[in-house]
């Protein structure tokens, strides 16, 4: 424990707010001890990369340009907080936010981490209804935000795109359920 710096030369214990924090602190302490270093820096993904669109076509994406905006956000900051309003998803560019559900007793309890690639904000952009969870920035990201107000518009003149970015979307959360099934069926059976 010494050698992972989690007790120092008082002997004291580094505490983290989350099982996820104190293996990620961890893995980064053992890859630091080994000289790993992680220097690969990846440019922000554009609309067309993202697996919400892989179906879709260059048209598709001029219509979908005009419903997003181009955000930026530092390390520790955060994106929103439950009960937030805001109806717009969030596409991951570049960077890494973590999911947390805040607790009554004041913990908060680590639910999923968004990286390069993924996206969040999406069951605001459903139903319309205030944010269920915070999203804290981990590492700088850069993010595309779509807007719900814009994208209905969008969709009257086009509505084969909202068919294809809903039926993404109703994919994804089907096999987020799934995950989450199997995740209480493992807390029962302890």
């Amino acid at each position: 424990m010494a050698q992972l710096g989690i007790i120092d030369e008082t002997e004291a214990i580094l505490v983290s707010e989350t099982l996820n924090n104190a293996l990620e602190y961890a893995e980064t302490e053992i890859l630091t001890a080994a000289g790993v270093k992680h220097t690969v820096e990846l440019n922000p993904l554009e609309m067309e990369e993202f697996d919400l669109f892989r179906e879709f076509e260059e048209p598709d994406f001029k219509g979908l340009a005009d419903c997003t905006r181009k955000l930026s956000i530092a390390k520790g900051e955060k994106l929103f907080s439950k009960g937030d309003s805001g109806y717009e998803i969030f596409l991951v560019r570049r960077g890494r936010i973590s999911i947390l559900l805040p607790l009554e007793s004041g913990k908060r309890h680590h639910l999923a981490d968004i990286d390069r690639g993924s996206y969040l904000g999406e069951l605001s952009f459903l139903d319309r209804r205030f944010r269920s969870a915070d999203a804290e920035v981990k590492e700088d990201v850069e993010l595309f935000a779509l807007s719900r107000e814009k994208f209905d518009k969008m969709v009257h003149s086009s509505t084969i795109v909202g068919i294809k970015v809903f039926a993404r979307l109703a994919l994804v959360i089907a096999e987020r359920l799934r995950q989450t099934d199997i995740e209480l069926e493992a807390l029962e059976e302890r």
